[in-house]
């Protein structure tokens, strides 16, 4: 199985107390925990081995990336490679058809953001501004473990993974198969990915009967595996649901209601996510029951 992965992009000169390489880090313990499953966020300076030529690495990275993660400061948008590397995705998401792929963390203000005329006049800055971006300018001098930081990861993380579950579902596709369209040549490992594979000499030879029971097979394994992604989701859900609930009540016993309505609300979020991969996990359940009764029967 590939592991989706996401692409985060910076300044070097942003990370020299290591706090986006930490958020990086916590970002991606999120991830593993709401998607219930394997998720890899690169960064070039932990992703890269010794030896390696970078640029090229980073530009597979990029090319193989299901989301973009901009970290954005003023370094960001003076810096080539980070422009570079925005302007190429944002290729890739119109080529998918997608506006929903790209996850800015406004991490220190910037001019190009604050001033509508600088804006228009920097095409990078309108395309960040587009999107909906996570408002770190606060959060980055809070502990990583404040209530308030692990909330707005466990958002950002559900947000990503929203998106992830809906290209699964709306492609009916493996988690390997979520679709990574380059700009360059595929390899042919890539091949699988981009396109349908071609029927092999062996395939051809069954008989229509062997080849039916084989894909029937196929999609018992493949539901079989995503109803157990759906409810490790809903246990990770569940937690957060706990959670909210229990910071909620402790802010309205302590007469701060603005805070606890927001927590409540959250909590009612995240049930409404859990309950959606639980009708999720019926249907697909539904799915399983039927195939495995058509294959008893055959």
């Amino acid at each position: 199985m590939k592991t989706p992965m996401a692409f985060m992009s910076y300044a070097h000169r942003d990370d020299i107390d290591g706090r986006l390489t930490q958020l990086r880090q916590e970002l991606n313990g999120w991830m593993e925990q709401v998607f219930g499953n394997e998720f890899k966020i690169f960064q070039d300076n932990d992703s890269i081995a010794i030896g390696k030529n970078w640029k090229r690495q980073i530009e597979e990275s990029l090319d193989e990336a299901i989301f973009f993660i901009p970290v954005i400061t003023p370094s960001f948008f003076t810096s080539n490679y980070c422009r570079d590397e925005l302007q190429r995705f944002l290729e890739r998401e119109n080529k998918l058809h997608r506006d929903d792929l790209i996850f800015p963390i406004y991490y220190m203000s910037s001019p190009l953001l604050e001033d509508d005329a600088q804006q228009e006049a920097d095409e990078i800055a309108q395309a960040v501004s587009i999107h909906q971006r996570v408002d770190w300018r606060e959060l980055r001098f809070e502990a990583f473990n404040a209530p308030q930081t692990g909330r707005a990861l466990a958002n950002l993380a559900s947000d990503i993974c929203n998106v992830l579950n809906d290209m699964i579902d709306a492609l009916g596709l493996e988690v390997a198969d979520v679709p990574v369209e380059t700009s360059r040549r595929p390899s042919a490992k890539n091949v699988r990915i981009l396109q349908p594979r071609d029927p092999s000499p062996r395939r051809q030879e069954q008989s229509f009967e062997d080849v039916a029971t084989d894909a029937s097979l196929r999609l018992f394994k493949k539901e079989e595996r995503l109803i157990t992604v759906d409810q490790r989701m809903i246990d990770a859900h569940s937690q957060v649901i706990i959670l909210r609930m229990e910071e909620g009540q402790e802010a309205a016993n302590e007469e701060r209601y603005d805070e606890a309505a927001e927590l409540f609300k959250e909590a009612v979020d995240y049930s409404l996510q859990a309950l959606k991969a639980l009708r999720r996990g019926r249907r697909k359940q539904s799915i399983e029951d039927a195939d495995l009764g058509e294959l008893k029967g055959a």
